[in-house]
């Protein structure tokens, strides 16, 4: 049988439980070191009517009383004791035997345990181990010590107090210890079984019949009876004579008006009007559109353009809106504050946009991170953007943005050294939002959004 150490085992023992034994002490001798013991206490899991399943917990700093032992890896010789409490750790105070087995002890490493314990459970060997040694009489010398010699099968002499004195006195004989104490009253057998039902005894014999009784009194008129069926009708009479009118009905509701007739032939045209003065002409130069019927302001070919590829735009839903920093934009604002150029970008309802962002940034110190984001002036459908950021001035890491103003705040930067942050992703809106990319500190601390910063927003669909 084999214990690891650190871990509870269940040894399998061969005999069953008593009446009156309550816990098992179980004696450790090491087989290399035959003068070391080690304790503990259990109690049977199993049946009591075996075979018993002892549980060991195999731990540094052991409690013997708790099943808890102190082993080394190797061999040991194990010896399993019944007894009626649990706290008793000398084998000679045990009830009984119960049975004896060599096992081993072994761990994924090879530490000694520190003995003893903490929670006791080393001792030395029981009375019944001490008997290693006997004293003689007569051959080879009166009172000679000696010991036996299992490999040399053989008496040797030995001398077990290590000393090279005579031997002394034998000491007076101790007292008679107390008588123990009477053991529990067994528990009271079963129940017998109840015996069967006797035999029927014989019918007792028929008694004199009684003389008759007096005649009772009239009893009381019975309820009436139920009413008779009903009897046939009677022959119908003669008609009688023709009562007067009645009188004149309201008028009835009026009908639904009829369909519409075809309609009619088309008349002939009517002649020409005469024709009206010019109009005034708008001021300015430049190209001229109508708008409603109406002149516009002459506007250059550059402005014409402009405008009417940002309606071509949006009429191809591929807005493009575009923003570069022209100048550092510092803040030490722990909240969340708008990159001035990128910013103000007006998005439609219910479409969807990319978004990319490349900026360029520092920190006042490496010990300082800066987070940027994005914002709207109303909420959206949703956001899904990932950022790749700067935590030193060698290393970035990744971060993904769900929500508004959302992302991780960074508890390190780049320091002085320039490095990039880029925001990547899809917003979807629901209704025309005002759209901003925006920074902030991590803490009251100078960050920098460097010159040369840009983000690009497009309409995809």
């Amino acid at each position: 049988m084999n214990i690891r150490r650190g871990d509870t085992s269940t040894l399998v023992v061969t005999g069953r439980q008593l009446a009156g034994e309550t816990h098992y002490l179980l004696v450790f001798q090491r087989v290399d070191i035959p003068t070391l013991y080690q304790y503990c206490v259990t109690t049977n899991v199993g049946s009591a009517s075996g075979p018993l399943l002892l549980e060991v917990i195999e731990t540094d700093n052991a409690t013997a009383v708790d099943g808890e032992v102190t082993l080394g890896v190797g061999d040991w010789n194990l010896t399993v004791y019944g007894q009626d409490n649990g706290t008793n750790l000398d084998a000679a105070d045990a009830d009984r035997t119960v049975w004896s087995e060599l096992l081993t002890v072994d761990s994924d490493t090879v530490a000694t345990p520190v003995y003893p314990p903490e929670g006791g459970g080393s001792g030395s060997a029981p009375d019944a181990d001490r008997c290693r040694y006997i004293r003689v009489c007569g051959d080879p010398t009166d009172g000679q010590v000696v010991t036996y010699d299992a490999t040399a099968d053989r008496w040797e002499a030995a001398d077990p107090t290590g000393g090279s004195g005579s031997v002394g006195p034998a000491g007076p004989t101790g007292p008679t210890g107390p008588t123990g104490p009477t053991g529990p009253t067994g528990p009271t057998g079963a129940t017998g079984a109840t015996g069967a039902t006797g035999a029927q005894g014989p019918a007792g014999a028929d008694g004199a019949d009684g003389a008759d009784g007096a005649q009772g009194p009239q009893g009381d008129p019975g309820p009436a009876g139920a009413d008779g069926a009903d009897g046939a009708d009677g022959a119908t009479g003669p008609q009688g004579p023709q009562g007067d009118p009645g009188p004149t009905g309201p008028t009835g509701a009026t009908g639904p008006t009829g369909a519409t007739g075809p309609a009619g032939a088309d008349g002939a045209d009517g002649a020409d009007g005469a024709t009206g003065p010019a109009g005034p002409a708008p001021s300015g130069t430049g190209l001229v559109s109508v708008t409603g019927g109406v002149l516009d302001t002459p506007s250059t070919l550059n402005a014409r353009v402009i405008a009417d590829a940002a309606q071509l735009r949006k009429d191809l839903k591929v807005d493009r809106y575009c923003g570069s920093v022209t100048a550092d934009q510092n803040t030490s604002s722990t909240s969340l504050v708008d990159v001035t150029e990128m910013s103000g970008f007006a998005l439609e309802g219910s479409a969807e946009y990319y978004v990319q962002v490349n900026a360029i940034v520092t920190t006042n110190a490496t010990t300082v991170g800066i987070l940027m984001s994005v914002n709207a002036s109303a909420a959206v459908t949703s956001v899904e953007l990932a950022t790749t950021y700067p935590i030193s001035a060698t290393a970035w890491t990744t971060d993904r943005i769900s929500a508004l103003q959302g992302g991780t705040l960074p508890t390190a930067g780049p320091g002085l050294t320039t490095r990039t942050y880029t925001i990547t992703g899809k917003v979807v809106t629901s209704g025309a939002v005002t759209f901003a990319v925006q920074f902030r500190a991590e803490t009251a601390t100078q960050v920098t959004i460097k010159r040369g910063s840009s983000c690009l927003i497009t309409r995809v669909a």
